[in-house]
C-alpha cells in the first residue's frame, strides 16, 4: 500500500466520521424538539456545537487532500525536472555516437517534459523565470545542431543541467527538504 493510498484512506476514515457526528448532533436536535423548550436547550447547544466541529472537520480534511493533490503533483514534477538531465546527456550521447535518431527522441522529449513543468500551478516567478532561460538555452542548442555547431553542445547542456539544477532546489524548497 503506497503512502497516497493511506493516507486516503485516513481522510475517508475521517470524513465518515465527521459524517457520523454531523448526524449525532441532528439526533440530539430532533431529540430537543421533543423536549420543552426548558428541557431541550442544552441538547440544541450541544447540537450546535457538534455540528459546528463536524463542519470545521470537513473544511480540514478539504485542506489535507488538497495538500496530497499538491504533494502528487510536487513529486511529478521533481521527476519530470530530474528525467530532463538524462535527457540532455542522451542528446549528448547521440551527438557523439552520430545517432540522429537518439538525438530526436531526446529532443522531443525534453521538449515535452518541459511543457510538462512549465504547466503546473505550482510554479512561482522564479521558477517561470529559471524554466524561460532553458527553453532559451534549449533553443539555442537544437539551433546549433542544426547549422552543426556542435563544439559548444556539452557546455550548453552543462549550463541547462545547472538551471535545472536551481529549478530542482526551488521545488525542493516548495516541498520543505
Amino acid at each position: 500500500m503506497t503512502i497516497k493510498s493511506k493516507l486516503n484512506t485516513v481522510i475517508s476514515s475521517m470524513s465518515d466520521f465527521s459524517k457520523q457526528t454531523n448526524m449525532v448532533a441532528i439526533n440530539a436536535s430532533i431529540h430537543a424538539g421533543r423536549l420543552s423548550p426548558r428541557e431541550g436547550a442544552p441538547f440544541q447547544v450541544l447540537a450546535r456545537e457538534i455540528q459546528e466541529m463536524s463542519s470545521r472537520s470537513m473544511d480540514k480534511l478539504a485542506e489535507l487532500d488538497q495538500l496530497m493533490k499538491e504533494v502528487g503533483e510536487m513529486s511529478r514534477l521533481i521527476n519530470y525536472t530530474g528525467r530532463q538531465r538524462m535527457l540532455l546527456m542522451k542528446l549528448v550521447n547521440g551527438k557523439l555516437m552520430n545517432d540522429e535518431e537518439q538525438m530526436k527522441a531526446a529532443i522531443s522529449a525534453f521538449e515535452e517534459g518541459l511543457d510538462f513543468i512549465k504547466s503546473s500551478g505550482i510554479n512561482d516567478d522564479e521558477c517561470s523565470h529559471i524554466l524561460d532561460l532553458i527553453d532559451k538555452r534549449r533553443a539555442s542548442m537544437i539551433n546549433d545542431l542544426k547549422i552543426g555547431l556542435q563544439s559548444a553542445l556539452h557546455e550548453q547542456a552543462n549550463e541547462v543541467i545547472e538551471l535545472i539544477n536551481s529549478l530542482l532546489g526551488r521545488y525542493e524548497e516548495f516541498a520543505g527538504q
